[in-house]
């Protein structure tokens, strides 16, 4: 299977009160070689269609007997050596994300420190962009002491080193996400990041999107996606890349896009349309 741009889709159900037990109910998978889409394979419940480029020609597949209600295609054709599952699975395990599951990721310090003292460029690029982002850090090390890994702080004017506590929460959760950022441009992966806003600063999260659209700093084209609140983020955005959530009190969560809302054109502030509530998704407090 040649690169492409895909789009994969999964619908699941569950039954009431019981959220583990899962159904799936649709999934598709797309690519577009000419500019225009091309299904892969399509599954209704267990009714699937498979199209010529996926691999599977025999009507009476025996693989196609091991696709079970509760998993994916793709995860199951892999186990059961199908090459271009394989690819797929191995595409989806580069997926950099803090979102597992029903929540956002919990790292402990551990973690991502680890990740610094394995990967000395990781680290040296982080170094690159504090010191440009003109806080007075000069520099991060990461030591090994009595209680394990630990990181070190270079501050201008200080003549001693400050510990990761003694960093403000943003410079922390800089530090923290970072190494996900850092390997989806190095290796043309997609990273997904629940609320990226927390802590930052908006003009530093204006520099992370720079980062993506840049074609020097991600020459392989890859991916970030991330939810948010804060409504000043979509000033640095174009409609095409804004999608919104809404929660309407007793109706299911729906997700529409700002390109899809009629009559909604180029204007020089969505956020103000927002805050407004002419795009809709606003909480509705009392």
């Amino acid at each position: 299977m040649s690169p492409s741009r895909l789009r994969y889709e999964l619908h699941i159900s569950h039954q009431a009160n019981n959220l583990f037990n899962k159904k799936v109910l649709y999934e598709a998978l797309f690519y577009v070689p000419k500019g225009r889409l091309k299904r892969l394979f399509k599954r209704q419940e267990q009714k699937f269609y498979f199209g010529q480029e996926f691999g599977i020609f025999a009507i009476d597949d025996p693989r196609k007997e091991n696709i079970h209600d509760d998993a994916s295609v793709i995860n199951t054709l892999a186990k059961l050596n199908h090459l271009q599952s394989i690819y797929l699975s191995q595409l989806i395990g580069t997926l950099q994300t803090n979102s597992i599951g029903f929540g956002r990721v919990q790292q402990n310090s551990t973690q991502w420190l680890s990740a610094y003292a394995n990967d000395k460029a990781c680290l040296e690029r982080l170094n690159h962009e504090l010191r440009r982002f003109d806080v007075g850090l000069e520099s991060m090390s990461v030591e090994k002491g009595d209680q394990g890994l630990y990181a070190k702080f270079k501050h201008v004017g200080l003549d001693g080193f400050i510990l990761l506590g003694e960093e403000s929460a943003g410079t922390q959760r800089f530090i923290e996400i970072f190494p996900r950022l850092h390997y989806a441009l190095e290796s043309s992966s997609v990273t997904v990041i629940d609320e990226l806003d927390t802590d930052f600063h908006p003009l530093l999260l204006s520099e992370l999107f720079c980062w993506f659209s840049n074609l020097k700093r991600n020459p392989y084209n890859a991916q970030l996606f991330f939810t948010a609140h804060n409504p000043a983020i979509l000033d640095e955005l174009e409609e095409e890349q804004v999608f919104f959530v809404e929660k309407p009190s007793g109706q299911p969560t729906s997700i529409f896009s700002a390109r899809d809302i009629k009559r909604l054109r180029r204007e020089p502030s969505l956020m103000k349309k927002y805050l407004t509530g002419e795009l809709g998704a606003v909480p509705h407090i009392g």
